[in-house]
């Protein structure tokens, strides 16, 4: 245990050398180290995290093989009713619930944010009192999908191809027809536009088809800003329910982003605690007046639509926006954990120019390439 965290300091060691310039201008991704207490995790090593890591491993089990259970017979095609889902979501929300605690969450503060939101609606604005068909939130952790799973909401997901093999989420996953989407296929991300419409009709007329929950910056952040939000959950022009979810934690932040998903759940299961805020704004929808006044934020009704909720977002929880993407994450990420593999690359291609260019191949070699 001792040398699990000694590994995970030397791991990370370039994570608390970082210049102020570059952790300002990779705020959303650029882990925070300065709060880490190598005695904390000491203690968290040795009395927590066996005990967590083996009621992770044994409920996950235990859960796949309930739902596993209560799915034998159903036609997966068509979503899950009647006492299957009753069981599907009590097992679920507690199965969920006990992952957030052995991870340290011990409470869900859940808080109903009142704002007026008459400046992007309309005046007049009054929210409508229906379940929104779909649920938009940033992206901090892999525990988002805990927290919204341990919810009433009990929604569905778009979760990245990856999700689909986790032990237990991905079973449920199924079950609750969530989408998993192939992020490098540009192809499939068109398609996901028709479906996510067509699912949102689903899910406003028939009970049924649970909400479908967007994280709509399309990566996780460490909350400290807005990035840009995607247009798959607006693009069918439906009443949304914004949610904006918060970590603080005193010795590790809970953020996922971009130390290792096995470096970074281990270092949880060490943490005491975890405090996590659910804030849920009213409602929100497409109106005549947010599409007259609001075009510069875009070409079209859905790009409109999606700054709008952002800058909703950026001024309720006054946080400043981010024009950073996931592959300014993945440039972190290499930058802390693989330096020097571009610059090794660029230098073996500068080798292989001036070998070619001092040494020629003969011209026999040249015509048979």
């Amino acid at each position: 245990c001792i040398w699990f965290v000694e590994y995970c300091y030397k791991t990370t060691r370039r994570c608390s050398t970082v210049s102020r310039e570059f952790r300002s201008k990779y705020k959303p991704f650029t882990p925070d180290v300065s709060k880490w207490n190598r005695a904390i995790f000491y203690f968290g090593a040795i009395f927590l995290m066996p005990w967590r890591l083996l009621g992770w491993i044994v409920g996950t089990t235990t859960y796949t093989l309930t739902v596993n259970l209560i799915l034998i017979g159903h036609d997966m095609r068509i979503p899950v009713s009647g006492c299957k889902k009753c069981l599907l979501k009590i097992v679920g929300n507690f199965w969920t619930r006990m992952g957030c605690w052995y991870c340290g969450i011990w409470w869900i503060n859940r808080k109903q944010v009142k704002t007026d939101l008459s400046k992007w609606m309309g005046n007049g604005y009054v929210p409508p009192r229906i379940r929104a068909p779909i649920i938009c939130s940033n992206h901090t952790s892999y525990l988002d999908i805990l927290c919204f799973m341990a919810s009433s909401h009990f929604p569905s997901f778009i979760a990245k191809k990856a999700v689909e093999k986790y032990p237990g989420i991905g079973t449920l996953g199924k079950s609750i027809k969530c989408y998993f989407l192939e992020r490098a296929s540009k192809e499939e991300r068109n398609k996901i536009l028709d479906e996510i419409k067509e699912r949102a009709e689903l899910a406003s007329k028939y009970k049924d088809w649970p909400p479908l929950c967007v994280f709509v910056e399309g990566t996780t952040s460490n909350a400290q800003t807005v990035l840009e939000f995607k247009r798959g959950a607006f693009y069918p022009q439906k009443p949304i329910l914004p949610i904006f979810m918060k970590y603080t934690a005193p010795f590790f932040d809970p953020a996922y982003d971009v130390l290792p998903i096995k470096l970074h759940m281990l270092l949880m299961m060490c943490q005491p605690i975890v405090f996590l805020t659910v804030n849920e704004l009213p409602i929100v929808e497409p109106t005549p007046y947010m599409m007259e006044n609001y075009t510069h934020l875009g070409e079209s009704p859905d790009l409109i639509y999606a700054n709008v909720v952002r800058d909703i977002y950026s001024e309720v929880f006054n946080l400043p926006k981010s024009e950073l993407t996931f592959a300014d994450k993945k440039e972190v990420y290499r930058k802390l954990f693989k330096p020097g593999t571009v610059e090794t690359q660029q230098r073996e291609g500068a080798a292989r120019i001036y070998k070619h260019e001092q040494f020629p191949e003969p011209i026999e070699r040249q015509r048979e390439g």
